[in-house]
């Protein structure tokens, strides 16, 4: 077998760190802004602080830029392990307590962080120049998968720690309502969420008892006797299929609430778990939802950085001169 070297040529750009300073930094602040993501976040939990969550989330924004950063300058796969073993274990520390759950968390945080971070690095040492913009396509996302799962871990388990709470608010509740009221409208004209049961009630039986040939001509006591009659008949109904007794006064979405409460309390022990698992999931699925503006906007914020620190000397792109064996056919 004949081997032929071929001319060099430029293979691809890369970058260099050329300074444990720097890795030390990177690593450092990457604890840091895991750590503070985490803890923020379980104090918006325990709280409900809306400044926390604000905090929590601009941690986690830098912690995201960090997390990308790390494909680019840290070079040696073993260095990249260990980061992010280290940036994993700082995020599930709030765990510390709960054993059962820090160690499989650390290892799915783990998993995922690194499988993005060496992704992202090996698509850049295969790229003839560096593509800022298809590098973070790759990592960000995995990066997200874990903010988002986080969020689902610490609001679940922080709802299911009293379990004399319920886990919706009555604000919250009528704000879902709110928000599907219009799609209910859609298909029951007329019927809002936000009225009574009596007022619903009263224009539906009104409106039924009119479409009746000759109901005009009867006697107001007649008509008012039929109403009240169709009054019982929609209440009886509601209060069977939701499996309580209504208030007439209060309104559906209020009753909704309660009924479901009184439900909630019922449930066995296993039951609660599942539903606060679902809960978990629910808002990691939302999350999820919304991943491409993420992305795209902290991919967006960290290109600044990283123009920042290109153009202060953090570090530099240079050009590789590449020497490779290949197999001919002639």
């Amino acid at each position: 077998m004949e081997v032929q070297p071929l001319s060099k040529k430029i293979a691809f750009e890369k970058i260099t760190t050329g300074s444990v300073g720097k890795f030390t930094a990177l690593l450092i602040l990457g604890i840091g802004f895991a750590f503070s993501f985490a803890w923020f976040l379980e104090l918006f939990s325990k709280s409900g602080d809306w400044n926390h969550l604000i905090f929590s989330a601009l941690s986690a924004i830098l912690f995201l830029i960090i997390y990308l950063f790390q494909s680019f300058f840290v070079k040696i796969n073993s260095k990249l392990a260990f980061m992010v073993f280290i940036e994993s274990l700082a995020m599930a520390a709030i765990f510390i307590d709960k054993l059962f759950l820090l160690l499989p968390l650390v290892l799915i945080i783990f998993l995922v962080l690194y499988y993005g971070n060496y992704s992202g690095k090996k698509d850049l040492e295969n790229r003839l120049k560096i593509n800022f913009r298809g590098i973070s396509k790759i990592v960000l996302p995995k990066g997200i998968v874990v903010i988002a799962l986080m969020f689902g871990v610490v609001i679940s388990l922080s709802l299911r720690s009293d379990a004399r709470k319920f886990p919706l608010s009555p604000g919250v509740f009528k704000e879902i309502f709110s928000v599907t009221n219009p799609i209910i409208q859609k298909f029951l004209p007329g019927i809002d969420l936000s009225s009574s049961f009596e007022k619903i009630a009263k224009t539906t039986a009104e409106k039924k008892i009119g479409e009746i040939p000759g109901a005009q001509n009867l006697p107001k006591a007649a008509k008012q006797q039929m109403i009240n009659q169709s009054l019982n008949d929609f209440y009886k109904s509601i209060s069977d299929f939701i499996g309580a007794q209504i208030d007439p006064k209060q309104s559906i979405s209020d009753s909704l609430y309660g009924a479901i409460k009184e439900k909630f309390f019922k449930l066995s022990e296993s039951a609660k778990d599942l539903i606060f698992v679902l809960i978990g999931v629910l808002i990691l699925v939302s999350i999820e939802s919304i991943a491409l503006p993420i992305r795209l906007f902290v991919s967006f914020l960290a290109f600044i950085v990283y123009e920042i620190l290109l153009a202060s000397n953090f570090f530099r792109i240079s050009f590789e001169d590449k020497t490779k064996e290949v197999i001919l056919i002639d």
